[in-house]
C-alpha cells in the first residue's frame, strides 16, 4: 500500500487527491460476458493453458477501464494492472492473455502493452522480482459488450523462456503511453472479486512520480474486483499413486490404492470443482469392480491371474476451449493362484522316477527320505543305497504359500527291479462328452479347483468310459488309486 503526501501546489491537489483515492476509469456494463460459440478442443488439454479464473469463475458484467499513463491535466489515470495468483505447488508460466482494444482512434493501428511475471512483495504487498517479460501490441478496435465475445478482443503474450514459480506470483500488464487502450475487469458492483484480493492497479503519470506506484483494489481503493489478466500455467494434475505390491494372494489379501492429488486440485483458482476434488475419481480393478469418489481405497481379488487397475480423475480447468483434463494412471498386478500339488513316481530297481504335478507353483524341494541332500527340481530321478521305506516329502512354494505332500516308497530288493503295476491313463485331454480310462484302478476321483470331489467310484473296470458331458468347463484334478500308488493328474473340461 502506497502512502499519500500533501503536495505544496494546491492547484493540482484537488486533482491529484482524486487520482490517489479513486478507482481507475470505466465503465460497468452491467451485461454479462459473452464467450461466444468457440469451437471446443475434440481432445482433452492437460498442457499449459491460459488460467481464465477471473472471468470464467466469478465474472458477472462487464467492466471496461482506461489504461494509459495521464498527463498534467488528466492525472486520475492507471496505466497498468495486475493480477495475483497461488502456487500450490510448482507452475510453470510461459505468458499472459488479456481482453484489450483501442477506442474511437483512426489514427492507432496498434497500441503497446509489456507483460510480465514477478514474485509477489508480500511485505510491501506490491510486485516483488521481475522473473520475465513480453511486449505485444493491441490492435483490436472496437467493443462491444451486448454483442462481441470476449475472445474477439484477446490478446496473448509468450516470455521467452518459461519460469516456474513456487510461492504467490503476479501477471501484469502495462502501456508506456497516454493512447486510447480500453482493458476488460469484472464489476466491482457486485463484488466479483470474492474477496481473493486479486487485483492491483499501476500509477505511473510522469507529471506526478511522488504517487508512482502499485495499489491494492480492496486495501487502497475498497472495490472488491479484478483484471481479466491470465497466466500461461503447466503443472503436474497429480502426484503419485501409491501401491503396496503388484503380486498378491487371492481372497485374504487386500491390495490397496492411496492417490495423492497434487496441490492445484484443491485450489479454486486451477481446479472449478475444488470443493470436492474426489467427486472425478474413479478406480477400476480390472475384475468388473469399481470404487468411486475416493483417493485411497482397498480390494479383495477372488479371481487369479493378471489384472489391470485404472485409477481416472477429472481436473476441471479454467479454459473455455478445453475445460477437462483426464487422468488415467494403470498399473498391472498379479493374483497368484492357489497351489494344487501332488506327485508319481515309477521304481527301477532302487532308482524312482519323480514327477511333480502341480498348478500356482513357483519352486519346489524334495527330501527323498534318506541322509542324501534334497533336490529343487521338477522332476528329479534319485536312487536309494539299499531296500527299505522311505517317506518322501515334496514342499511346494509360491509368494503366498506352501503346500506339502507325503508319500512312503517301498525299494525291495537291492539291485533287483521291483515289479510295478502299470501307470493308470486318460484320455482324451481336454475332453468334452467322454474319458477312457485304461490300467488297473481301485478308486476314482475327479475333484474342481475349489477341492470339492465332483465324481468318485470304487468299481473301475478296464477301459472305463466316464461321461463328463454335464462337467462345467474349466480345470479339474483326476485322483486315480492303484495297489501301487495314487496318481493325481489335471484334466481340462472344454465343451
Amino acid at each position: 500500500m502506497k502512502y499519500i503526501y500533501i503536495l505544496s501546489l494546491f492547484l493540482i491537489f484537488p486533482i491529484l487527491s482524486q487520482a490517489q483515492f479513486s478507482k481507475p476509469m470505466g465503465r460497468n456494463t452491467a451485461k454479462a460476458p459473452i464467450w461466444g460459440n468457440q469451437t471446443k478442443s475434440s481432445t482433452a488439454v492437460c498442457g499449459a493453458y491460459y488460467n481464465n479464473y477471473v472471468g470464467l469463475g466469478k465474472m458477472t458484467n462487464v467492466r471496461i477501464e482506461s489504461m494509459r499513463t495521464g498527463n498534467a491535466t488528466e492525472a486520475g489515470q492507471y496505466n497498468g494492472r495486475a493480477q495475483k495468483y497461488n502456487a500450490p505447488q510448482p507452475i510453470e508460466v510461459s505468458g499472459v492473455e488479456f481482453y484489450a482494444y483501442i477506442l474511437n482512434n483512426p489514427a492507432m493501428d496498434s497500441i503497446m502493452v509489456i507483460t510480465t511475471l514477478n514474485n509477489y512483495d508480500a511485505t510491501g504487498n506490491t510486485l516483488g522480482t521481475e522473473l520475465a517479460r513480453d511486449t505485444v501490441y493491441v490492435k483490436h478496435n472496437s467493443f462491444d459488450p451486448f454483442t462481441t465475445p470476449l475472445p474477439n478482443i484477446a490478446v496473448q503474450s509468450t516470455f521467452d523462456v518459461p519460469v516456474t514459480v513456487t510461492s504467490e506470483y503476479m501477471v501484469t500488464m502495462t502501456t508506456p503511453t497516454d493512447d486510447s487502450l480500453k482493458i476488460i475487469a469484472n464489476d466491482f458492483n457486485t463484488n466479483d472479486g470474492q474477496g481473493d484480493n486479486m487485483g492491483y492497479a499501476l500509477y505511473d503519470n510522469v507529471n506526478y512520480p511522488t504517487y508512482y506506484g502499485w495499489y491494492d483494489m480492496i486495501a487502497d481503493f475498497a472495490a472488491d474486483y479484478d483484471f481479466l489478466i491470465s497466466p500461461k500455467v503447466k503443472y503436474s494434475q497429480y502426484d503419485t499413486l501409491i501401491i503396496e505390491d503388484t503380486v498378491i494372494c487371492p481372497t485374504n489379501d487386500l491390495f490397496c490404492l492411496n492417490y495423492i492429488q497434487s496441490g492445484v486440485n484443491f485450489n479454486k483458482q486451477y481446479n472449478a470443482n475444488y470443493s470436492s476434488p474426489y467427486a472425478s475419481v474413479s478406480m477400476a480393478w480390472g475384475d468388473g469392480n469399481t470404487t468411486l469418489d475416493t483417493a485411497f481405497a482397498c480390494h479383495f481379488y477372488n479371481t487369479t491371474g493378471m489384472h489391470t487397475v485404472q485409477l481416472k480423475d477429472t481436473l476441471s480447468l479454467w479454459n473455455y476451449s478445453a475445460p477437462d483434463c483426464p487422468i488415467e494412471i494403470t498399473k498391472t498386478i498379479e493374483v497368484l493362484d492357489t497351489i494344487q500339488v501332488d506327485f508319481t513316481y515309477t521304481l527301477t530297481g532302487n532308482t524312482a522316477n519323480f514327477t511333480t504335478i502341480a498348478t500356482g507353483v513357483d519352486s519346489v524341494w524334495w527330501d527323498f527320505g534318506d541322509a542324501s541332500t534334497g533336490n529343487n527340481q521338477l522332476n528329479p530321478t534319485h536312487t536309494y543305497s539299499g531296500p527299505g521305506n522311505y517317506t518322501v516329502w515334496l514342499y511346494s512354494y509360491n509368494e503366498c504359500m506352501t503346500r506339502t505332500v507325503i508319500k512312503t516308497i517301498t525299494i525291495k530288493t537291492s539291485g533287483i527291479n521291483n515289479t510295478t503295476v502299470s501307470t493308470p491313463q486318460f484320455y482324451p485331454n481336454p475332453a468334452s462328452s467322454q474319458l477312457k480310462f485304461e490300467g488297473e484302478i481301485l478308486q476314482l476321483k475327479v475333484i474342481n479347483i475349489a477341492g470339492e470331489t465332483v465324481y468318485s467310484n470304487k468299481n473301475v473296470h478296464q477301459n472305463f468310459l466316464l461321461d463328463v458331458s454335464t462337467f462345467s468347463n474349466g480345470t479339474y484334478f483326476v485322483s486315480i488309486e492303484n495297489s501301487n500308488d495314487t496318481y493325481t493328474k489335471k484334466l481340462v473340461i472344454r465343451h
